[in-house]
């Protein structure tokens, strides 16, 4: 009788294990997919509004200083894909080695997310349905890793989870506090320029100036500049975006003085945030040519194909 309960144990824990296992692979490559998705769209300028109530709220999000590696630039979701792709992997072939790594990602991951909404809510105060679906999977896999018997002492889960989740924590202030320094030294830079660094409004709030555009303008940037401002061509950014910036170094100082510029974010200098909703912005940079929205940075000579069709 105790052989057959044995047995049955056994049996049991082993069905437990195999579809333990299923999950952690079926939800890590859900994950694997979503943030390839989104990498792809943030390094295209892919409008990803869809799946998401606000029109343009996810676009916001994904086109954030806090979407990306502070000065480097890489999209954030980069490192989702290594991480859920390193899950799916080691779900696939379960030893001690990749049962560890499991619970070392999975409460990574988990960790990781909850630092992403407090930033979604308290500092980006944007809903982003991508973003929440995220959450979702890395916490569900958390805690199919944590209650799964991935390893058998409880003191070590416990021990691994609180090591990877402090790491994480240390990893996620330290993105936040760059992040920070990488937006303030675009508003430094600004500084240089013959306006003011900031303004002061009536309610006291501090409205910022993109960083100053230092490249000189070709003859051709600054005659297709007055082609794009006799079209009523407009040009949505944001003061802290780097592809705006890019985009604006692009065209050059002069030419800049004759395009038309819309600021989206609320704390940027004379903040059009209003009008960018109203016109459903799917990104930043976009530009808006006879009534059409064409997201992401443009060479001259895409500009110039853009308005040859409509002159």
């Amino acid at each position: 009788k105790n052989n057959n309960n044995k047995l049955f144990l056994s049996t049991n824990n082993e069905i437990n294990d195999k579809t333990n296992n299923n999950l952690l692979s079926t939800l890590s490559l859900a994950g694997v997919i979503e943030s390839s998705y989104l990498t792809w769209s943030k390094i295209t300028s892919t409008d990803v509004s869809g799946l998401c109530s606000d029109s343009n709220s996810c676009n916001n999000v994904l086109t954030s200083p806090y979407s990306e590696i502070p000065f480097i630039h890489l999209p954030l979701s980069l490192l989702a894909i290594v991480a859920y792709g390193l899950v799916f992997i080691s779900s696939l072939n379960p030893n001690n080695l990749s049962k560890n790594m499991i619970l070392l990602l999975t409460t990574s991951l988990a960790t990781f997310s909850g630092y992403l909404m407090i930033l979604l809510n308290q500092v980006i105060q944007l809903s982003c349905n991508y973003c929440y679906l995220s959450a979702f999977l890395s916490l569900s896999l958390a805690i199919i890793a944590f209650n799964s018997n991935l390893i058998s002492s409880k003191t070590k889960v416990f021990v691994m989870s609180g090591v990877s989740a402090t790491i994480t924590i240390l990893f996620s202030s330290l993105l936040y506090y760059t992040t920070g320094l990488m937006i303030n030294n675009n508003v430094v830079q600004a500084s240089t320029a013959p306006a003011a660094q900031y303004l002061e409004s009536v309610d006291k709030k501090i409205e910022y100036l993109p960083p100053e555009i230092k490249t000189k303008s070709s003859d051709e940037a600054i005659q297709l500049a007055n082609r794009l401002n006799k079209l009523n061509v407009k040009f949505y950014g944001a003061f802290w975006c780097s592809h705006c910036y890019n985009q604006k170094q692009i065209l050059g100082k002069e030419a800049m003085e004759t395009v038309q510029y819309i600021e989206c974010d609320k704390k940027g200098f004379n903040s059009q945030n209003s009008l960018c909703k109203e016109r459903k912005v799917p990104g930043y940079p976009t530009w808006e040519i006879n009534g059409d929205l064409y997201p992401g940075e443009k060479t001259l000579d895409e500009l110039k194909d853009l308005v040859t069709d409509i002159e």
